[in-house]
């Protein structure tokens, strides 16, 4: 996640990109949080929430992306593995029952 959050902070065309995907697919989306630092586990917890709360929008730009730029290909197949979306669902539950 921290991988996809500089990829939109440093590139302002992604991040353009991104939000024109958000806008037409009519998605309330943000743009990826910060995931690191000293509360790491409530930080992760907003990621996945927000990851999970934009994901068609940035599902179909990191798509469109990922033709001609092999760091949004490898994001975006990272972002569609089931195994990926199965451990960030997992991570959410667990954080329902920590009580965060």
């Amino acid at each position: 996640m921290i991988g996809v959050y500089y990829f939109y902070k440093k590139a302002s065309k992604q991040k353009y990109e991104l939000l024109q995907a958000y806008d037409h697919l009519k998605v309330k989306g943000t743009l990826p949080k910060r995931v690191g630092g000293t509360r790491w586990l409530s930080h992760m917890a907003r990621g996945i929430k927000n990851i999970k709360k934009s994901f068609k929008g940035t599902e179909a730009q990191l798509g469109n992306a990922s033709h001609t730029n092999s760091k949004a290909e490898g994001f975006y197949k990272l972002l569609t593995d089931k195994t990926v979306v199965c451990t960030m669902l997992l991570l959410e539950v667990s954080d329902t029952f920590i009580g965060h």
